[in-house]
């Protein structure tokens, strides 16, 4: 696949400007409708970035971020490639923006962030159907067996809990199998991406969802690439983003994809 041609850079500005002298003849609605177009990598993690086609739309982080570029003066293209690749393109400067993403010192180097859209993925127990085990606290969760997916980083505060053991599964569906076999107490899950999961693929007539939810404090972002973006525009979309927070517009987008 060939690399996209990147579709705006400010630092770029003073080129742009004596390029467009040479169109300083077209009619000026012609020119008032244009917009520069931002494209935004990342990769499908529902209901945050949903698949091309999706019934719901685009997902509720691709709605949010071209909600915010709109009102900041862009328009957004999305291209959904593996995780790992999406990080390498906004690295050297192929890409604008990805989202649902955490701030790390790795990625401060290529990466300008807006002001957190999300305090965190909050996350969630489910149980057999009709189990008598209930998971009102963290103090219940002790000597239980939890079903976790392999690989998938956990906060450890929900790990490390006294006489807890974790046995791992592949994905979703393997930890409600392994529910449903006895191999397992519960499962943990995000609250929001894996409880769309457990709805979308019909399990939620096997499971539970406990009362218990524990709160993450590890926000989300939209990320712009330092090769292509500068400061200013990142502020521009920040406000944005906290105007969209305060006349509950991100509220509405989110309320659509909630389980």
């Amino acid at each position: 696949m060939e690399p996209p041609v990147p579709s705006f850079c400010p630092l770029m500005n003073r080129r742009a400007a004596m390029a467009g002298l040479a169109c300083s003849a077209l009619p000026g609605p012609a020119l008032a409708k244009a917009r520069p177009v931002l494209t935004m990598v990342n990769t499908v993690y529902q209901p945050f970035v949903n698949p091309p086609g999706h019934p719901m739309g685009e997902g509720m982080d691709v709605a949010l971020a071209r909600e915010a570029l709109k009102r900041a003066g862009f328009d957004m293209a999305v291209e959904l490639l593996p995780w790992r690749r999406a990080l390498y393109m906004l690295k050297v400067g192929l890409a604008d923006l990805t989202t649902t993403i955490s701030r790390r010192d790795d990625r401060e180097a290529y990466l300008r962030f807006t002001a957190p859209y999300r305090l965190g993925a909050n996350y969630c127990f489910y149980t057999r159907r009709g189990s008598p085990v209930r998971i009102g606290s963290l103090d219940d969760l002790r000597d239980l067996r939890m079903g976790v997916i392999e690989g998938f980083h956990y906060p450890p505060t929900l790990l490390s809990q006294p006489g807890i053991r974790t046995v791992a599964g592949r994905e979703i569906g393997s930890l409600v199998a392994m529910l449903m076999a006895n191999r397992t107490d519960c499962l943990l899950v995000t609250a929001i991406a894996g409880a769309w999961e457990i709805r979308e693929r019909g399990l939620d007539a096997q499971v539970d969802r406990q009362p218990y939810e524990w709160e993450s404090d590890s926000p989300n972002y939209l990320a712009f690439s330092t090769a292509r973006l500068d400061t200013d525009t990142v502020a521009s979309v920040s406000a944005a983003l906290v105007q969209m927070g305060r006349d509950g517009t991100q509220a509405r987008i989110e309320q659509r994809y909630r389980v």
